[in-house]
């Protein structure tokens, strides 16, 4: 179903004289000033999982890279398999996945070490997504308080204008 230029003009008219034009920018701005706070107020904390990221993965590879048989890396657990670990960037790619909770399984620890280590990302990648939630619910929380407060602020100055003018 494809759209007319004429459609597209009639939309676009619309959405400029709509009665919701003012909420949809309203809202676009709360999302961007609440972004914007919780990129500046996560920033520190951020670099550290960057680092806590790097080394989880260097454990994971540690573990589960196996031992080279002259051929590729084999996993300790399957002999005659290729270790998907013997590459740093698995091992982040696992770190990061496992990390999110999103768990695709393309990659999976086999070895007892290994196991424990995923555990550990897990457990820490929900700590970090509490935190982020947290940090993103507050930062909304002051935008929109200044926001109600500045609203509250405008209409005292209102009625007083108002007041003013009828005596």
């Amino acid at each position: 179903a494809s759209v007319s230029l004429s459609e597209s003009r009639k939309l676009l008219s619309y959405l400029r004289f709509s009665p919701h034009r003012l909420g949809c920018r309203r809202t676009l701005t709360f999302t961007c000033k609440t972004l914007h706070l919780a990129l500046a107020s996560y920033k520190p904390l951020g670099l550290f999982m960057f680092f806590l990221i790097m080394f989880l993965s260097t454990l994971v590879y540690a573990f589960e890279r196996g031992e080279y048989n002259g051929e590729f890396w084999e996993r300790y657990a399957d002999p005659g398999e290729s270790s998907p670990f013997s590459n740093f960037f698995n091992c982040v790619w696992y770190t990061v996945v496992t990390w999110t909770t999103l768990g695709y399984g393309d990659f999976y620890p086999k070895s007892y070490e290994g196991k424990l280590v995923g555990m550990l990302i897990v457990v820490i990648g929900l700590v970090n997504l509490t935190i982020v939630i947290n940090t993103i619910g507050e930062c909304f929380e002051e935008i929109f308080r200044n926001y109600l407060e500045d609203k509250s602020k405008k209409i005292k100055a209102e009625r007083a204008h108002y007041n003013k003018e009828d005596k």
